[in-house]
């Protein structure tokens, strides 16, 4: 029976055994014959129920009405028609949220076009109209496999380009496309990637043409209402779904999600949404530790991404690239005096740092990470001094917030 595979799949976070991962208020049987036969109700009971906040439930029950949580907490009276399950010994987690991700889009759906052709490769890395809801294929493997290991929702985004696109923030169950969407389209996605067949090819390019983008949709919305309102004396103005598409993110209307995990992204970033007066998340902020000062400037939820760089890897301007005069040399690895793995404990303890500093966050795995480690590198944030409330926090009340579904998601008990 699937419900007995759920309660006794084992996992853990930090010291703590987790033998039951069930999303508050929205719980997923995650097979839809199983839930279409499912009773009405159920009763979860004498299990330790750990919420999102607040107090830790002992010997606590949890009501489940048509697949859905009904009520929460302890001596809580039982219905006659109810079946009772008892869960003594396990512990009963909110689900986690994944708050960026490519879970459920194939490896090749946005790889459709290799020409060098300029107009073509500006289709491929500004792609604003697409939503990630038309590329999401229910089923695949890679949502099988971040469920299993403790994820129940996820931001999903389209993979590749500079505009990425709409995001849509989905359950994780093997149900059609249409019965998994929690919330479709969420925000507008935007990302430093480099185009690597012509251009922009360089930092500086890519922010120009950002720049170019959102100054042609103002052109694009301002030449729309102009027609609007004198029809007849005017040319009508060509429609245009990519300018079309970001209006809304111009008008406050949308949010923008940014992907910048390096401190010079992360300040880029923060500098282009405050020029157009944007409603934006830092998502990534790998170097977050590195731009402290601007992220609690802008006082700012961040999505902060648990894949973990190799300190190589890093550019941050306070030790991954020092500058003599004009030319730049690159940081050598130094593993005789320690400097490496200082750089990574600095690297693993982000979360540590941004939360000290009083930084509201979210966690993911990144664009390039496996769904299925998040929970693996929560554990390794706490080690390097994350409290263990936080983490649960940034894994799901806090993405729910920041992502705009905790009402969907949540209860006030919870």
């Amino acid at each position: 029976m699937l419900l007995k595979k759920i309660l006794f799949k084992h996992l853990t976070i930090s010291n703590i055994k987790v033998t039951l991962f069930i999303q508050f208020m929205m719980i997923f049987l995650f097979n839809l014959s199983f839930s279409q036969n499912f009773e009405d109700y159920i009763a979860l009971t004498n299990g330790t129920i750990i919420p999102s906040a607040g107090e830790t439930i002992k010997n606590g029950t949890i009501i489940i009405r048509n697949g859905l949580i009904d009520q929460i907490g302890k001596n809580i009276p039982i219905q006659p028609d109810v079946r009772i399950i008892d869960i003594s010994g396990l512990y009963i987690y909110p689900g986690i949220i994944n708050a960026t991700s490519h879970i459920g889009i194939p490896v090749k759906s946005n790889d459709r076009q290799n020409s060098s052709n300029r107009q073509q490769e500006d289709v491929k890395i500004s792609k604003p109209e697409e939503i990630a809801l038309n590329l999401i294929v229910p089923g695949s493997n890679d949502i099988k496999k971040a469920r299993e290991s403790g994820t129940t929702t996820a931001l999903v985004i389209g993979k590749n380009g500079i505009f990425r696109g709409q995001s849509t923030i989905i359950n994780l169950s093997d149900e059609s496309v249409d019965k998994l969407v929690i919330k479709t389209p969420f925000a507008q996605h935007l990302s430093f990637n480099r185009n690597p067949k012509g251009y922009p090819s360089s930092l500086m390019g890519i922010i120009s043409f950002q720049r170019q983008t959102f100054l042609d949709a103002i052109h694009h919305k301002d030449a729309s209402l102009i027609y609007d309102k004198n029809k007849n004396g005017l040319k009508r103005p060509s429609y245009n779904k990519s300018l079309e598409a970001l209006i809304p993110v111009i008008d406050k209307k949308m949010p923008v999600v940014i992907n910048a995990n390096k401190e010079n992204e992360i300040r880029r970033a923060i500098k282009i949404a405050n020029e157009y007066n944007l409603d934006y998340i830092i998502s990534g902020a790998v170097e977050g530790f590195l731009a402290v000062e601007y992220l609690k400037k802008e006082n700012k939820p961040v999505i902060v991404s648990l894949k973990f760089p190799e300190p190589k890897s890093l550019t941050g301007y306070d030790f991954a690239l020092k500058t003599k005069g004009r030319r730049i040399v690159s940081r050598e690895k130094n593993e005789k005096n320690g400097e490496d793995k200082e750089l990574k404990d600095k690297i693993q303890s982000n979360a540590s740092i941004l939360h000290k500093n009083g930084i509201k966050f979210a966690f993911s795995m990144g664009l390039d990470g496996k769904p299925e480690e998040l929970l693996k590198n929560t554990r390794t944030a706490v080690k390097h001094g994350l409290p263990e409330e936080i983490a649960l926090k940034s894994l799901t009340i806090n993405a729910a917030e920041i992502l705009g579904i905790d009402e969907q998601l949540t209860k006030k008990y919870i």
